[in-house]
């Protein structure tokens, strides 16, 4: 699985490849580190990230739950925050903020390579913020692609079952 973690104000993809047991191949920004992660008793884990040791505790900040993506990790007693997330909600998130733009009219672009499977909202259908618009399966996922605001479906630019790459134009919404 792919995320994508920022600390410091940079963003790093981080892919984990599965291996035997405990152990698995870390790629961050494609360079591959071997990974051994064993969970302790005290909630910590003892990580050995290419045969240097590292035990991590883990904590959320105040006012969070587990969904939010932000995360606090103390490594030999230095505290660091930072945010995970995986890569395709990241992209559904940044594909949303594209879309809500300011002025002029809002563009719902997909996040990634895919497959248009439904048309929810017709042109010159009326939309409330959040309704979804288009459906796009990638990953054999469908992921519903939402108004960002209140307005007007002025156009639809695909059709249903047509192939789009990351980024294609689906709708354009006006004012309402």
């Amino acid at each position: 699985m792919k995320y994508v973690v920022t600390l410091g104000g940079k963003e790093r993809v981080v892919e984990l490849v599965g291996g035997a047991g405990s152990q698995v191949t870390a790629f961050i920004d494609g360079e591959p580190h071997a990974v051994d992660a064993l969970n302790l008793p005290n909630g910590s884990v003892s990580l050995i990230i290419d045969g240097n040791s590292y035990d991590v505790d883990f904590e959320r900040p105040a006012g969070t739950d587990a969904l939010d993506p932000n995360l606090n990790l103390r490594v030999r007693g230095e505290v660091f925050s930072l945010q995970v997330m995986e890569e395709r909600r990241k992209r559904l998130q940044e594909a949303t903020a594209r879309a809500g733009g300011a002025g002029g009219p809002a563009q719902i672009t997909s996040p990634m390579p895919g497959k248009v499977v439904k048309i929810l909202k017709a042109a010159g259908t009326p939309v409330k913020e959040g309704e979804g618009v288009v459906v796009v399966e990638a990953m054999k996922m469908e992921n519903e692609l939402r108004a960002p605001s209140a307005g007007v479906v002025a156009e639809i630019r695909v059709k249903e079952g047509q192939a789009v790459e990351m980024g294609a134009v689906l709708a354009v919404l006006g004012p309402a």
